[in-house]
């Protein structure tokens, strides 16, 4: 009793507790990532488009596909370009396979070709929504309710600091004004709490006569 009361202490033991004696240790897997491949394959040119546009799409349940339009990720458009970028990677690929070697390139254009069909091009935007590298659930867009976006740039209602654009704070929406701007290597002066409540309820209105410190 004494040694088992002194394995359920030891957390080098822990984890074999309550495992059965013929139970073998599982496979553990570092990296679960699919890889894009050569086959011609639905899944596989799904791979290869997440791949080339994981950078300037997103996916979000609820939503749909977004675009990075160089201010926020947008819907609107984003299924039309998603379609047209994923008839581009098809097209892509046949290239590519004609110039396989002799013995290969027939079957490899062919091959190549059936993934430019109708079906297969939904197929391939279909599965590649899943894609981990696009996923971006509703809660992270514009999560954080005291960085106003607004058309040239994004405020810092705490700080007052004024940053460009950038695709990895997740912004959904944008206000309809931009700010004036004036440059200071001081650090700059938080906004007013009133100044903080008005940007936060009234969004692009409050935004265009607004003058805050820029910070690159």
């Amino acid at each position: 009793m004494s040694n088992l009361i002194t394995d359920i202490l030891n957390p080098a033991t822990a984890d074999i507790i309550a495992r059965p004696a013929d139970m073998t240790e599982p496979t553990t897997t570092t990296n679960t990532a699919l890889k894009a491949g050569e086959l011609g394959t639905d899944l596989d040119a799904s791979l290869r488009f997440a791949e080339r546009h994981a950078d300037s799409l997103r996916y979000c349940d609820g939503i749909g596909w977004l675009r990075w339009d160089s201010r926020r990720w947008t819907h609107d458009g984003a299924e039309t370009e998603v379609l047209e970028l994923t008839k581009q990677s098809a097209r892509a690929w046949t290239e590519k396979a004609a110039q396989a070697p002799d013995e290969q390139r027939n079957a490899r254009i062919r091959s190549a070709m059936t993934l430019e069909g109708a079906h297969h091009l939904r197929a391939a935007v279909s599965l590649a929504a899943s894609s981990p590298c696009f996923a971006v659930k509703s809660t992270e867009l514009d999560s954080d309710p005291f960085v106003l976006n607004v058309l040239n740039g994004t405020l810092d209602l705490r700080s007052g600091v004024l940053r460009p654009h950038n695709r990895r704070r997740s912004h959904h929406k944008v206000g309809g004004g931009e700010l004036r701007a004036r440059s200071s290597r001081r650090h700059p002066r938080p906004l007013s709490r009133h100044y903080r409540s008005s940007i936060a309820r009234h969004g692009g209105i409050s935004c265009s006569v607004l003058r805050c410190r820029s910070h690159g």
